[in-house]
């Protein structure tokens, strides 16, 4: 079973997800049949990107560290950018989960 995962922000925390599912999710799928796919990300200060079939994990990290921002992910057919948070939300039919609190509080709009 494939889970489909947006992340609103990319900071710390989100970029420790990302590598996370990037070094396990191999394991996941062979013990359990599960995997982790990144859909999208949206950062307000660092650019957004979404792509149905997931984000290249490898590629969002080499753009990330090329400036500090998303926008040097290259362009690929499929792959959507600058979608704000809400946008994402509505789009991706993103769940709020316990986990997006400090969003939720912040923009209540989004998840309800």
């Amino acid at each position: 079973m494939d889970h489909k995962i947006a992340l609103l922000g990319f900071g710390g925390v989100a970029q420790g997800f990302l590598n996370i599912i990037k070094e396990k999710n191999e394991a996941l799928q062979t013990q359990y049949g599960q995997s982790i796919e990144i859909v999208s990300i949206s950062d307000v200060s660092k650019g957004a990107l979404h792509h149905d079939n997931g984000l290249d994990l490898d590629k969002v990290l080499s753009s990330f560290q090329e400036d500090g921002t998303l926008h040097p992910y290259t362009d690929e057919p499929g792959l959507e950018k600058g979608w704000d948070a809400i946008t994402t939300v509505k789009k991706t039919n993103a769940k709020c989960r316990r986990g997006a609190h400090s969003y939720r509080y912040r923009n209540r709009a989004a998840c309800h």
